[in-house]
């Protein structure tokens, strides 16, 4: 059974407790290696938790047809009839008292405050920040990354740590322009690497294949922050950092397999795939063949 990442800190003992029964958890990036967010999906029983406060902002994108929930305010408890799609926000150190009476299927998204903070001061240049809460609405932003964040998990987390770490810039992006209390125009940052950090960049992926790249460490070469550095590398190049790093595994890979001298699991390891599998479905997405029918047909 998986192990939920997301806890509280009960609001008058100040102990660390689960978000929500452990049983009604379906699904964790708990052993995905992702940094600065937390992905799970619940099918909660219907509750009624104590007052408490979540180190994380939390988003939660609801998957069932509907249901009512309920949110105090003041005194008073208010209510909203959620349906599929509908988006909820409480933001990092809010006093969260929620409670709902039907079974409810909910994706719950955590994200660090410190990653919101260092994108706003990428983009926005400014360190005042506060997240307003919200409890229910559509957000096609945030059913979109938290759909392709679902099933990136589904896939078994296929993508790696940088596509994730993709996502997870863009939901700290779109929280600052929509939810942001005192909101600034985001600074788009357009225009492409310049040629001199873009062959850095390449020469750093080149010497890297072999493992996990993430776009921390590629925007350090390029010394941009990461939200610019995705803009500007996707100007120049044409490609997502993720889009390249994986075309690139891939074309290296034809090279080592034409060779002759490594099997396709050895191969997949040099290259820095979980296994011989995660290697065959990126390999045959992208050529539209498996490994073993590529070393079959450059063995003729």
């Amino acid at each position: 059974m998986p192990v939920s990442l997301i806890h509280y800190a009960d609001s008058e003992s100040g102990e660390r407790l689960s978000v929500v029964p452990e049983s009604s958890l379906l699904l964790s990036s708990a052993d995905a290696g992702w940094k600065g967010i937390i992905v799970e999906q619940f099918r909660l029983p219907p509750m009624e938790p104590r007052e408490n406060l979540l180190p994380d902002h939390l988003l939660t994108l609801h998957l069932s047809p509907s249901n009512t929930l309920e949110w105090k305010s003041g005194k008073q408890y208010r209510s909203r009839s959620m349906a599929a799609g509908d988006v909820c926000l409480v933001p990092a150190g809010v006093p969260r008292d929620l409670r709902w009476h039907e079974a409810a299927d909910v994706l719950a998204i955590a994200i660090d405050p410190h990653l919101v903070a260092n994108v706003a001061r990428e983009t926005v240049h400014a360190d005042r920040i506060e997240l307003v809460e919200s409890h229910g609405g559509l957000d096609l932003q945030v059913q979109y990354l938290g759909l392709a964040l679902k099933a990136e998990l589904e896939s078994g987390s296929l993508g790696g740590p940088l596509f994730a770490e993709s996502l997870a810039t863009a939901l700290a992006v779109h929280l600052l322009r929509r939810y942001n209390a005192f909101p600034e125009p985001i600074l788009d940052g357009i225009g492409a690497l310049s040629r001199p950090k873009l062959r850095r960049v390449i020469d750093y992926i080149d010497a890297h294949l072999h493992r996990n790249l993430t776009l921390a460490e590629m925007a350090a070469v390029a010394q941009i922050s990461p939200y610019y550095f995705s803009r500007q590398f996707k100007q120049a190049t044409g490609a997502s950092p993720y889009d390249y790093v994986l075309r690139r595994r891939i074309e290296r890979a034809r090279t080592l397999l034409r060779s002759g001298r490594f099997s396709v699991g050895e191969v997949a390891q040099q290259l820095g795939f979980s296994d011989q599998s995660h290697f065959t479905r990126h390999f045959k997405r992208l050529t539209g063949q498996t490994p073993r029918a590529f070393l079959q047909e450059t063995a003729r």
